[in-house]
């Protein structure tokens, strides 16, 4: 993280937020695609993200979208009051995993 202190309180509510938001793309299950994506995101002091930008490929074109659409002019929590800094870099792992039951 870069440009802003925003605090452990507020990258809680970013893991929460993913949960709720995050979704397996239909093509990757289809194709038992996994795979681990990293994004930078900014972020503005009111929660909207401005920028998305993928900076390792998972290797699955519909994991990469998936991850990216997701955050994607996203409205976020804003930073707490005693962040100042007027916008925030994240750096993001985001890590789908395809559990896989049995032999194939």
């Amino acid at each position: 993280m870069e440009g802003a202190d925003v605090g452990d309180d507020w990258i809680q509510q970013l893991h929460e937020w993913w949960d709720r938001h995050a979704y397996y793309p239909q093509e990757a299950l289809l194709n038992r695609e996994d795979g681990t994506l990293q994004i930078h995101l900014v972020i503005r002091r009111d929660g909207h993200v401005t920028e998305v930008d993928k900076l390792s490929s998972s290797g699955s074109r519909s994991i990469d979208i998936a991850g990216e659409s997701v955050f994607r002019n996203a409205a976020l929590q804003p930073f707490p009051n005693s962040t100042p800094q007027p916008q925030a870099d994240i750096y993001l792992t985001l890590q789908y995993i395809l559990i896989r039951h049995g032999a194939n």
